[in-house]
């Protein structure tokens, strides 16, 4: 018996993608590096933290090869951690106190795309649900620390805790639509047996 190995087919770039890529690549580090010399020399608040992390939000989010295509899911769940990955920095560099009330919000907008998107298609997205339940974990136990925190005003509670219930949503939704293969992919996942 003869084995065939098959790939899928490899999509060649074109030389100008390459070039185009190269110039971005160079650019990108270009201005991150200038921004950190440039906030050296000026001094805090550190600025810099936030267009380097930018550039790299950017990268990875338009510039990098994806290895799965068309994960929706997956897609709005990068998008969601970019934005609070971005937001938290600014938060925490430039403007303190607002980000315990809009990264919550963010997070809990991704999970409910997520479980919107879920419901709409549970055969095309069953195998994809694992980075939003990463994500309402995550969530989950993130706003709950703000939310019992001392110090911490209404507004920012109602908001966290909204986001932590959207996140215990999701994960019974994903339970209940994907039934036992939502632990017979868990065990995959990790491969246990």
């Amino acid at each position: 018996m003869e084995v065939k190995n098959v790939y899928p087919p490899v999509k060649r770039r074109s030389r100008a993608s390459d070039i185009a890529t190269c110039i971005i690549k160079w650019v990108f580090a270009t201005g991150s590096t200038a921004s950190v010399i440039v906030n050296l020399l000026t001094g805090s608040p550190w600025w810099c933290a936030t267009v380097v992390t930018g550039c790299a939000v950017l990268w990875y989010l338009f510039l990098s090869p994806r290895l799965v295509e068309r994960n929706a899911i997956g897609f709005f769940i990068r998008i969601s951690c970019c934005a609070a990955l971005v937001l938290s920095v600014i938060g925490y560099t430039l403007s303190p106190g607002w980000a315990g009330f809009v990264i919550p919000m963010v997070s809990g907008a991704g999970l409910l795309i997520s479980m919107i998107l879920l419901l709409s298609d549970k055969e095309g997205q069953k195998n994809n649900v694992h980075p939003a339940l990463l994500l309402s974990l995550v969530t989950v136990a993130g706003s709950l620390v703000y939310f019992f925190r001392e110090n911490t005003m209404f507004r920012d509670r109602l908001v966290s805790g909204i986001s932590a219930l959207t996140g215990l949503v999701f994960i019974i939704v994903a339970i209940s639509v994907l039934g036992m293969d939502f632990f017979r992919e868990l065990r995959r996942r990790f491969h246990l047996k």
